[in-house]
């Protein structure tokens, strides 16, 4: 992956706009069977950059056994991902859950 690759899509997605700045992106780019994994300020100050390459090292690792092996991974970090960055009485899901594929350059 080039390193602006997931910045721009950070940045074109807004995923760093949100109140708290705990918008994730996790940018995974099957053949070439790598991840990167960009948090916002709040996620980094929370989580930590160090688990967070952790995360995309355990993607990537999960990428050559398919989907749904990687998206038990992904989902794996859901529960430690919760304890750090818990959600607020008033919060709103201010980003889209959905997937975005993005076409090779």
């Amino acid at each position: 992956i080039r390193p602006q690759r997931p910045i721009s899509a950070l940045v074109t997605r807004k995923v760093h706009g949100t109140r708290d700045r705990t918008g994730m992106l996790v940018f995974i780019a099957i053949r070439a069977r790598t991840c990167e994994i960009v948090g916002d300020l709040g996620v980094v100050d929370k989580v930590g950059q160090d688990t967070l390459d952790d995360y995309a090292a355990r993607i990537r690792a999960a990428i050559a056994d398919g989907a749904e092996a990687t998206a038990k991974v992904l989902a794996s970090f859901a529960p430690e991902l919760g304890t750090k960055l818990p959600r607020k009485g008033d919060d709103t899901n201010e980003l889209p859950d959905a997937t975005v594929a993005v076409v090779p350059e």
